[in-house]
């Protein structure tokens, strides 16, 4: 629950930072460079934090497997405990929950990855647009942090459902809003 909720909560982090360095990057200076800026920042930004951060397996910190048992410990032939991936695709629940998150993620990535260009043809100005969007993804690392928590304190299928819900609440609050005060 929590767990996941901020790990993916970086994705809407992004959203919040990028959106409007970009607005302002192209704005200022065109796609084109803005581009290479951003490829650069990428690169000079991100490779000495992943490298710092990012580890291949948990015994490089000193660390057994998600809490598990030290290596010595571990069950005979080192076979996982619990369920294994082909054992999990062989049931209904596992393909519902695979397509409840794909549908869900196709229909609002379909919609986020226009809603610039959607506030802008209302009339609105692209640093004003941007500016919504990383609202809108500011918003979404609060939301994840929040149904992660909540997965943790109620059934996970519930807090699912609750964000679904909230997702296409925020998609039906967009498509009818307008720019007029």
């Amino acid at each position: 629950g929590r767990a996941t909720g901020a790990a993916v909560s970086g994705i809407g982090l992004g959203g919040l930072l990028i959106v409007p360095l970009t607005s302002l990057l192209v704005s200022r200076f065109g796609w084109r460079v803005s581009y290479a800026v951003l490829g650069v920042l990428g690169w000079a930004v991100l490779l000495p934090v992943l490298s710092r951060l990012v580890r291949s397996s948990p015994e490089e910190m000193g660390l057994a497997p998600d809490g598990g048992p030290a290596a010595s410990t571990a069950p005979a032939g080192g076979a996982a405990v619990g369920w294994q991936l082909r054992q999990a695709m062989a049931t209904p629940s596992y393909w519902l929950i695979l397509m409840a998150f794909f549908l869900s993620s196709m229909g609002l990535f379909g919609v986020l990855s226009h809603q610039v260009v959607y506030i802008r043809d209302m009339g609105l100005s692209l640093p004003l647009a941007s500016l919504m969007f990383a609202l809108t993804a500011g918003l979404g690392v609060v939301g994840k942090l929040f149904f992660g928590y909540l997965g943790d304190v109620i059934r996970p299928k519930f807090a699912a459902v609750f964000c679904f819900v909230a997702q296409a609440a925020g998609v039906v609050l967009l498509l009818n809003a307008s720019s007029e005060a």
